[in-house]
């Protein structure tokens, strides 16, 4: 369902953190991140660059500010995230 790279170091929590940026529409930009995980900024850009190479995320300029970066799920992740969470409550008993 996921790539390896997904769950090294601190992969899967941006994914979780990008997962519900985009359920609840808000932007998850590299500084929240940062905050959110408390790594230093060279490991979080290494992070999110394997993700990226993995094909899990895409990084974009804010348009409402040029200056921040926002990091996005690829549609192909949502759908693995959304199968996931999916499979994960199938198996819960009700």
């Amino acid at each position: 369902m996921f790539p390896d790279a997904v769950f090294r170091d601190s992969c899967w929590d941006i994914m979780l953190l990008c997962f519900s940026g985009q359920l609840a529409d808000r932007r998850i930009c590299v500084k929240q991140l940062h905050n959110e995980l408390d790594q230093s900024n060279t490991s979080l850009l290494r992070r999110i660059q394997e993700l990226e190479d993995a094909g899990m995320i895409r990084r974009e300029r804010d348009d409402l500010d040029g200056r921040r970066t926002v990091v996005r799920l690829t549609d192909s992740a949502v759908a693995a995230m959304s199968r996931f969470f999916q499979l994960i409550g199938e198996g819960i008993p009700r």
